[in-house]
């Protein structure tokens, strides 16, 4: 293109057109890489109608895709340079909707082979889904991308890393599998094959479940969010053969519990204490790794402790919010874990942390793989020793959290902490 600059100067310039009184900045695309970028020129408007502004600002842009083209040339596996930016920012490239669709979605359709009646999702890929979301200003439809958000946007753990984490992982598992399509056309099809897809990967079915668990509640909260009239697709999804592949924590003998005892009683290093502390207490690991010493009730007519959410750790279910007695062997130990140098208010500082009970877990578990039994054992250690000596039904789960248990507050709600340290002294490990 001539370009003039001045009424008696003009430039040759190879990367500008006009469009109205607007330059563009349109580049062709070597034709080795017009199937990875899924497009023969690269256009967007320069948002200015100044001849020497247009030359300044095509400049870069020059050196930016001529770099970008060597580098893809020169290596299969790089990505195009636009995945690095957001959807936002190529939209704004491209400047409206009508210039994308004509540059970028009618080449594409040409070459399908339903032509014209070939839908985005089929001639786009996810990030260019996108953009063409953002150029329609948010009109387009809601996809699973966007379903997620709202999601956050009113859960009550939405603040929750490990939360919202775990979530994300698996909603991220699904649009991998499906496609960032619209949430209208996720079909029951698509669930199903998507469990087979988790289980073909050697996912157990506890592992399959909890991930349908999460997708299900997001895609419930966003159709009624966005007032879908859709059934969800993943309410009662069966899953083949579920709960057969789980394996059952060993259950040690009381006299493999009173060998551990003996070995670990005088062991005062945190995993040793902690270890004693879960044999007659029953409790998951994390509620006494990530406890306070602000929680422990030593002074009181009867020894308690109070499991709690705190900002280290999030509670499994409501009813782990709890009040219980220490007795034995896990009273003596919590005596030792007060004394361990500290300084804040963690009961265990090495585990008074994000993720801590991972770090707990694993080393206490190393601690018992002599036994060949984990920390998990001792809780179903504890619940087969509280229904040997009697203990009711009601009281085994005020004692370990279950949903059936209540919290042992006050003499009116629940069971009083005399009643729980009775049955724990029936039950408990002695040597």
């Amino acid at each position: 293109m001539l370009l003039p600059v001045s009424p008696i100067v003009s430039v040759r310039t190879r990367y500008l057109q006009q469009r109205g009184a607007v330059f563009q900045f349109v580049m062709r695309v070597p034709t080795d890489l017009v199937e990875r970028l899924g497009q023969r020129f690269i256009r967007m408007s320069l948002k200015t109608s100044d001849p020497q502004e247009a030359i300044r600002r095509a400049e870069p842009l020059a050196k930016q895709y001529l770099a970008q083209f060597t580098s893809l040339q020169a290596d299969q596996t790089l990505v195009p340079a636009y995945a690095s930016k957001t959807p936002t920012e190529v939209a704004a490239q491209y400047g409206n909707v009508e210039y994308f669709i004509r540059h970028v979605v009618d080449p594409r359709t040409l070459k399908h082979p339903r032509g014209d009646n070939a839908v985005p999702e089929e001639i786009l890929n996810p990030f260019e889904l996108q953009v063409l979301d953002v150029l329609n200003e948010g009109k387009g439809p809601l996809r699973l991308s966007g379903a997620i958000k709202l999601y956050w946007k009113t859960h009550k753990k939405a603040g929750d890393p490990d939360f919202v984490a775990g979530v994300q992982r698996d909603w991220t598992k699904l649009i991998k599998h499906v496609g960032d399509i619209p949430l209208e056309k996720l079909s029951r099809e698509n669930a199903r094959t998507f469990v087979d897809h988790l289980a073909s990967e050697g996912n157990k079915t506890t592992t399959i479940r909890r991930c349908i668990n999460h997708i299900k509640a997001v895609l419930s909260a966003a159709i009624r969010e966005a007032e879908l009239t859709k059934v969800n697709p993943f309410s009662a999804l069966r899953i083949a053969n579920e709960g057969q592949d789980a394996t059952a924590a060993a259950v040690p003998e009381r006299s493999t519990l009173e060998d551990i005892a003996r070995a670990l009683k005088d062991d005062t290093t945190p995993v040793g204490i902690l270890t004693m502390i879960l044999m007659d207490t029953g409790t998951r690991i994390g509620e006494f790794s990530g406890m306070k010493v602000s929680d422990v009730f030593l002074d009181a007519p009867v020894p308690f402790v109070r499991v709690k959410a705190n900002e280290w750790r999030t509670l499994k279910t409501g009813s782990s919010k709890r009040e219980f007695p220490l007795v034995g062997l896990s009273l003596d130990a919590m005596k030792h874990a007060l004394a361990l140098p500290r300084t804040n208010d963690a009961l265990f500082p090495s585990y008074g942390r994000k993720r801590g009970q991972d770090s707990a877990s694993a080393a206490v578990n190393k601690r018992l793989q002599k036994w060949d039994i984990t920390s998990k054992s001792f809780r179903h250690s504890l619940k087969d020793r509280l229904r040997e000596v009697g203990c009711p039904k009601d009281v085994r789960d005020a004692i370990q959290g279950h949903e059936n248990g209540e919290i042992a507050e006050t003499y009116g709600l629940g069971h009083t902490l005399q009643t729980m340290k009775d049955w724990l002294e029936k039950a408990k490990v002695t040597v």
